[in-house]
């Protein structure tokens, strides 16, 4: 192709060469799977290097941003010659078409036409029909003591050709045409794993199965297969076809190949000659020689409608061919998807365990587990929500106490307004616990600062309110705040929601993935300056605004009307800065269990409104039936005091008596 392009450019006096860089094991140091994270590495430089670059069709989704929109750039009707289903699958990146197959790898089934027309079988359409006529004829060429024919060649091996089998032959297993890939822990997969253990078994062995591409082009060759799967044949025994499916109509053959994409880094100067080049290479002309002199497929459909090149291949089967991507789509990073993607069947399909084992270790190779009431672990997720809510339900309950006049004198520090905002920042700081459960997004992400910080604000302001009311000198400010309690509040308010705005979209969902444990996801600060100036702003604004209240604390320490009152402060002042402390500590902890990730954090937010309401609210409940308990021991002490002193009297007044009587008797003796 360069050398063609180079003489067309010539011919036509474009002044433009091209020149090709080819990586391979000859001339660089890295191998095959090495080649994308090289291409990834050099366009996140925006190098200038290379204007167009050719990649493997698998990785669009991670290099697709890297390319130029081709709809930007090319005809209308230049793109429209690709089979638009072919594009939808293998070019497209966030809706823009970034890259045209240069060529594709496309998989049939090769069937030895000898041996089939010998015992009057058919071209088998479904696995059962393969497994049940290569049996059939493996039986009767081993009676005429022929046993070199292998029914099935699989090329399940430990490379990536593995997994494209495996994805080829689990799509074929799908309900209808239009479906798309099987749910991995369908039943449909699992009746594709034990028939493919069947083929392994019956017609074919595991030595075989585990074979690379040139081990099935010798046997082939040779003749010694009686069906195997690949993507060209050059021996005039076979015949191609379909690939077999789960039932008749049904096949799928794996979209392989490269595209050919425009850096989008590349100097904008040359950008009309990049262009020019691109169009030509993927022109009809150039993928017409492609397919007549090299067999290899295009992506332009029309072709197959042409005369000369139907004569050189089967047209009928490209046009009915059932094509589907590599599930990229699953994980970004396929590369370590699809290693243990094949790993893991292979623990089946090689080994002893069930199919339902593999499939749930494939399973959590992608799945994001959550606590939720409506997914994984359901039990805890519905005992600490009800947990949660019952405590809320209960503070918000005990707010009718500051209505109860028994009650009353022990709330006078602040208004029964102000209590009321407390309790609700209580149960602000109570919320990110909740929001711990279901599925992760930045907008959980967002409230979970939003609901601590708004929170922190509704229960240190009226505090401050109040200690700035109680200040012993007055002044202008200080009688302002007086008579202005909810704009001093607003204010505080208002700040926290100007920087939390900021905050907006520098949130980021990071996926964790233990080894042991299934994956789950946190939320993490994007790393950039503006974000942790912001952060540390928040956070110097709170550390200023306990000094603030902390210094008024001790310049009204004695005062007798908030004796009391300002000690449990400080106390639920200490408790919140621990509570900071270890809400750090845990943060920068490494947890990768996600059952473990829940139940602390959730814990973690429960503990401290918990611990703010007992010190700042409830405490004086407490305190009121204490008192109730001395007022009543006091009046039993009273009482029992004053009965023994009646009894005392009485006592005394009976001895005076008795002595009176006495001293008479005497002197009535002696008269």
């Amino acid at each position: 192709m360069v050398n063609e392009f180079n003489n067309y450019s010539k011919k036509n006096n474009l002044n433009i060469t091209m020149n090709l860089v080819l990586f391979s094991n000859q001339n660089s140091t890295f191998i095959t799977k090495d080649y994308e994270l090289t291409l990834e590495t050099l366009l996140n430089k925006e190098s200038k290097k290379y204007d167009l670059i050719i990649y493997d069709v698998v990785y669009t989704p991670k290099l697709g941003s890297y390319f130029l929109d081709l709809n930007k750039y090319l005809q209308k009707d230049h793109i429209e010659m690709y089979n638009s289903q072919i594009l939808s699958t293998i070019s497209l990146y966030n809706d823009e078409i970034v890259g045209l197959p240069i060529i594709l790898d496309l998989n049939f089934l090769f069937s030895n036409k000898d041996l089939l027309n010998k015992y009057e079988k058919s071209i088998p359409t479904t696995w059962n029909e393969l497994l049940e006529t290569a049996i059939y004829i493996l039986e009767k060429e081993k009676k005429l003591n022929n046993t070199d024919i292998i029914g099935y060649n699989g090329l399940f091996s430990y490379k990536e050709l593995g997994s494209v089998s495996l994805f080829e032959y689990i799509y074929s297993y799908r309900e209808t045409i239009n479906s798309t890939f099987p749910e991995i822990k369908s039943q449909n997969v699992i009746n594709a794993l034990e028939t493919l253990k069947k083929l392994k078994n019956e017609i074919s062995s595991e030595w075989m199965f585990k074979s690379d591409m040139l081990t099935t082009l010798q046997y082939s060759m040779d003749g010694k297969f009686l069906f195997y799967k690949f993507s060209v044949s050059e021996s005039p025994k076979y015949i191609k076809s379909l690939i077999p499916g789960y039932k008749k109509g049904i096949s799928g053959s794996s979209i392989g190949g490269y595209n050919i994409g425009i850096n989008k880094f590349s100097e904008v100067k040359k950008r009309d000659s990049i262009i020019k080049t691109y169009e030509f290479l993927t022109s009809k002309k150039v993928q017409k020689d492609l397919i007549m002199n090299y067999g290899i497929n295009s992506g332009i459909r029309s072709l197959y409608d042409d005369e000369e090149v139907c004569k050189s291949v089967d047209c009928e089967i490209i046009k009915n061919i059932q094509l589907f991507r590599r599930p990229n789509f699953f994980s970004i990073d396929y590369d370590t998807y699809s290693q243990y993607f094949r790993i893991y069947i292979y623990e089946f399909l090689y080994g002893n365990k069930t199919a339902y084992e593999v499939l749930k270790k494939i399973d959590d190779i992608t799945k994001i587990y959550k606590i939720s009431i409506y997914g994984d672990n359901a039990t805890i997720a519905l005992i600490s929500n009800i947990s949660l809510f019952c405590i809320i339900i209960f503070m918000l309950l005990s707010v009718i106490l500051l209505y109860c006049k028994k009650y009353k004198s022990y709330f006078n520090f602040l208004s029964n307004d102000f209590w009321f905002l407390t309790i609700i920042g209580i149960i602000c700081i109570l919320c990110p616990g909740i929001l711990e459960n279901g599925s992760r997004n930045t907008l959980k992400c967002e409230l979970s600062l939003l609901f601590p910080t708004i929170g922190s604000t509704l229960i240190l302001i009226p505090i401050l309110h109040k200690l700035i009311v109680n200040f012993p000198e007055k002044n202008k400010f200080t009688i302002w705040i007086t008579d202005h309690k909810f704009i001093f509040l607003f204010l505080f308010i208002s700040i926290d929601i100007i920087q939390l705005l900021l905050l907006q979209n520098f949130y980021t969902i990071k996926q964790i993935s233990p080894k042991v444990m299934g994956n789950f996801e946190i939320c993490k600060l994007k790393n950039n300056i503006i974000t942790y100036i912001d952060i540390i702003s928040l956070t110097m604004l709170k550390v200023i605004l306990l000094f603030i209240i902390l210094l008024l604390i001790y310049i009204e320490w004695n005062l007798k009307k908030s004796y009391y009152d300002l000690r449990f402060t400080v106390l639920a002042i200490y408790t919140d800065i621990l509570f900071l402390i270890i809400l750090i500590i845990i943060k920068s902890l490494n947890i990768t269990n996600y059952i473990y990730y829940y139940i602390i954090n959730t814990l973690l937010y429960l503990i401290f409104s918990i611990f703010n309401y007992i010190i700042l609210f409830f405490s004086r409940i407490i305190m009121t039936l204490l008192k109730k308990d001395n007022e009543e021991i006091s009046f039993i002490k009273d009482v029992n005091k004053q009965f023994i002193n009646n009894e005392t009297s009485i006592l005394s007044t009976k001895i005076d008596e008795m002595n009176d009587s006495q001293n008479q008797n005497i002197d009535l003796r002696y008269n």
